[in-house]
């Protein structure tokens, strides 16, 4: 009671109750508001002074015997007490919603039908913006609170944990509550909690979702999937990604009429490529052929042509290396993929590679300019038959060589 009067947060530890910004801090993260342990001195211990008694019954070659318990439902004394704040802790409402956010308070107790309204919109429209989980979260938390987005990143993947409990209720507000209440689905997520590489999938799939789906601030959209990429590589295991970078193009006037061009200092972002645990151990087995190749279709609004590293496991079914997005189908781009899967995965390397399938826009000597010196290239199967075939033997052969060697690929023999 006392500490909601204050603005602080209480810590209840056995005998003691402690403002929850008590001892040191031992994270390395820093924080905007300050870390949660900054030394404070405010500290009262109690004694019951009731007990009570119940008989542990005997064990084994341990017989019966008495137990007494604190009743802390009866009076108590207050044996020491320092009711002064001390170091960096200056108790308000902005102190308390800083500690309370150290503390994971927020995250942890966030209302059940608040979920559920959040779990309703991601089966509605498959997906869940940050624009939606900060309204939702701003009826229920303090109106001083901040959304940041590691507040959204971490509601993210409490919904996304708890999608398949609600698609076992059949929308049944009341099943859902009892299920819920008796997991563990609601004790949250802090900030050093990971997830999992299916997760890790699913989260790099849906903030880039978002970006494509963003009306206005292209490049804030941008870069706020990037925050969302450090986030899970902070909680993933084996999650990496990298950014590929050029530098901004000046053209400065100099003497007389002629014109210079340099370089600002500045760079824009150009793309992004991210690989989880499990496509560097795809790599890694079935790494011997890939396949390049870009989707150059707008399906996004910045235009930016997907990316992937594509295989064949084992099962001959489609794996990946690594994916993205791209600014454009260039040869720096697929030297930028190149190298970033030597980066990556260093137990197989790029002279590993065997053989490397793409469409017209590469050559055997741009297959080796980009690093892989020991493999061939050939046309994969779709650009074969539908480009290939018509710029090597013309027009005149092209149907019937197309027609022969489809029945070839699907005969048995």
């Amino acid at each position: 009671t006392l500490a909601s009067l204050h603005g602080w947060t209480v810590r209840l530890h056995r005998t003691d109750i402690q403002c929850n910004r008590y001892g040191t801090d031992v994270t390395s993260r820093n924080f905007a508001s300050g870390p949660l342990h900054v030394g404070c001195t405010f500290r009262i211990q109690l004694t019951a002074l009731v007990k009570d008694k119940y008989l542990k019954e005997a064990e084994g070659t341990n017989p019966a015997k008495w137990v007494y318990t604190d009743n802390w439902d009866r009076p108590v004394k207050v044996k020491k007490a320092n009711c002064t704040h001390g170091e960096m802790c200056t108790p308000g409402t902005q102190n308390r919603i800083a500690a309370s956010q150290r503390g994971g308070k927020y995250i942890n107790d966030v209302p059940i039908n608040t979920l559920y309204t959040l779990l309703n919109y991601w089966e509605h429209d498959g997906k869940l913006p940050t624009s939606t989980i900060k309204k939702a979260m701003a009826r229920v938390w303090p109106k001083k609170k901040v959304v940041s987005k590691s507040d959204v990143f971490n509601i993210k993947v409490k919904v996304m944990r708890l999608f398949k409990v609600f698609k076992n209720t059949n929308g049944d507000y009341e099943a859902f509550k009892k299920m819920v209440n008796a997991s563990d689905f609601l004790s949250g997520i802090d900030n050093e909690t990971s997830i999992d590489d299916d997760e890790a999938y699913e989260l790099a799939q849906s903030m880039w979702a978002e970006v494509n789906d963003a009306v206005e601030n292209k490049d804030e959209a941008l870069f706020s999937f990037i925050d969302f990429l450090k986030l899970i590589a902070a909680r993933a295991k084996g999650f990496t990604y990298k950014l590929a970078t050029e530098e901004i193009v000046t053209r400065r006037s100099g003497s007389g009429t002629g014109a210079s061009v340099g370089g600002s200092g500045k760079k824009k972002l150009i793309g992004v490529l991210w690989q989880t645990a499990t496509m560097r151990r795809n790599f890694e087995l079935f790494g011997d052929v890939i396949g390049l190749d870009m989707m150059k279709r707008g399906l996004n609004k910045l235009l930016w042509p997907y990316a992937g590293v594509a295989m064949y496991d084992e099962n001959k079914q489609l794996c990946l290396a690594c994916e993205g997005v791209l600014c454009g189908e260039r040869s720096d781009m697929y030297k930028f993929i190149a190298d970033f899967l030597r980066t990556s995965t260093p137990k197989r390397t790029l002279e590993d590679i065997m053989i490397v399938a793409g469409d017209a826009f590469f050559t055997q000597a741009l297959v080796r300019e980009l690093g892989f010196t020991n493999a061939r290239f050939v046309w994969d199967r779709w650009h074969l038959l539908d480009s290939g075939l018509e710029k090597i033997f013309g027009k005149s052969w092209y149907g019937k060589l197309k027609d022969f060697l489809v029945q070839m690929v699907q005969s048995d023999s």
